[in-house]
């Protein structure tokens, strides 16, 4: 069901054109960024109860959102809490929902952890060099019309140098003439960029260490995810150093080879890590065979990381889950 992420899509349209009777939606993830998701899903199992997506937008999405709102005024919260229950009662007549609260009573204890990592040298200096750079600043203070483009680069040039400036330095030598890598020139330049080592990275010195106490102290298997394929690169390049054993799924792997790697790993006790894209791999893996996940970075959506930790605590698994997230301290990721 989350599969029909608007009513517009070829997927929705294909399914709806369907000459079917009866129509049954499964869904972990019925909304993931708008209530247009939602709307795509209850329309293909009960067409028009909603009306048309103007009229949904008009009546229910545009007053709930703007009664979540910090600053709405009370006559919009109430409209919206309205709105909110009325949407529920017409949706409840055909609408299961159940939570993970149901099974968590069957399901080994779990522990979350954040991991405020300390930057190193090299981190903060070209984090503030980043954000005193022109693009920053015109981005932050501009009141002409704003890129959103040029917003989304400097986010995600900030992310990454939070995992590791090397994904900054591989960056800059695929975009040799953007201006907002040569800012950084300086910075680049040093020899330690050039390969993997942990000791640039608060990330990966806290990483390194706790991967050798899990490994060297148990006998468990640990999944490890992050939101970029480059920093997955950069994981097998560290397994390759400190001999780790590993499976690597991310967006490239063939569907057809998915399940025979997860299965490989669950039940092979050779294989320490799984590598693991969240964007490829976040939902519907089960990955039992291990009992402890890293989240590397942080998504832009919070239900993203919550499904991506439901990979190892779920049915089957017979451990203790620990789950570790990995934070740079005083950067956007706390914010």
């Amino acid at each position: 069901g989350h599969r029909l992420k608007s009513a517009q899509i070829k997927t929705a349209l294909a399914i709806k054109s369907l000459n079917i009777s009866k129509r049954i939606i499964l869904s972990g993830t019925p909304i993931q960024n708008d209530m247009g998701e939602y709307f795509a899903m209850v329309d293909f199992v009960n067409p028009g109860i909603l009306g048309s997506l103007q009229s949904f937008r008009k009546v229910f999405e545009i007053p709930i959102v703007e009664s979540r709102q910090p600053h709405c005024s009370r006559e919009a919260k109430r409209l919206g809490e309205e709105r909110s229950n009325e949407l529920t009662r017409i949706t409840g007549m055909f609408i299961l929902r159940r939570t993970a609260d149901i099974n968590s009573k069957y399901l080994p204890p779990k522990e979350e952890t954040i991991i405020f990592c300390k930057p190193t040298e090299i981190q903060v200096k070209m984090y503030n060099k980043i954000l005193d750079s022109p693009i920053i600043r015109k981005c932050i203070y501009s009141t002409e019309s704003r890129d959103s483009t040029s917003h989304l680069q400097c986010i995600i040039a900030l992310k990454k140098l939070c995992n590791t400036p090397l994904l900054v330095y591989r960056k800059s030598i695929e975009a040799t003439n953007d201006p907002f890598y040569q800012d950084l020139d300086e910075y680049l330049k040093d020899d330690r960029l050039k390969v993997f080592t942990p000791e640039i990275s608060g990330k990966f010195i806290v990483l390194v260490k706790l991967l050798h106490e899990i490994h060297t102290q148990t006998n468990e298997k640990v999944v490890l995810i992050s939101n970029y394929t480059q920093t997955l690169d950069i994981y097998e390049e560290m397994c390759k150093i400190y001999h780790y054993t590993y499976i690597r799924l991310d967006g490239k792997t063939p569907s057809n080879k998915r399940q025979e790697y997860i299965d490989t790993f669950n039940n092979n006790k050779n294989y320490f890590l799984f590598l693991l894209s969240s964007k490829s791999g976040g939902q519907g893996l089960n990955l039992v065979g291990a009992s402890r996940l890293i989240l590397f970075d942080i998504d832009w959506n919070p239900s993203v990381d919550i499904q991506a930790m439901a990979r190892i605590w779920r049915d089957g698994q017979k451990r203790k889950v620990y789950i570790y997230r990995l934070l740079t301290s005083g950067t956007i990721e706390g914010k």
